[in-house]
């Protein structure tokens, strides 16, 4: 079982784009194992293929970006397939 939940908080300021995972291993315990920012929008989807596993909570303001709609939608019916991934940009 996978103890880690990520959130991720799209921003409509870049700097603030971030991501975070929370380990729950520990009972009652919630411990930051990784914190991301800024994150940017090339890297929230190998991050999420990356972490496919893990639950994660998503914070959007009005007007997802269309790569974030696009990879949502290829995940809706299931696990995500790596040919869904967009390329990195640099």
């Amino acid at each position: 079982m996978n103890e880690l939940t990520w959130g991720l908080d799209l921003s409509t300021d870049k700097a603030k784009t971030a991501a975070v995972a929370l380990d729950w291993s520990t009972p009652g315990e919630a411990r930051v194992v990784d914190a991301r920012r800024p994150l940017r929008a090339a890297d929230i989807a190998p991050l999420i293929s990356e972490h496919r596993e893990s639950t994660w909570a998503v914070d959007v303001p009005f007007g997802w970006p269309d790569l974030f709609v696009a990879l949502m939608g290829d995940r809706h019916d299931g696990p995500l397939p790596a040919e869904a991934m967009p390329a990195a940009a640099d």
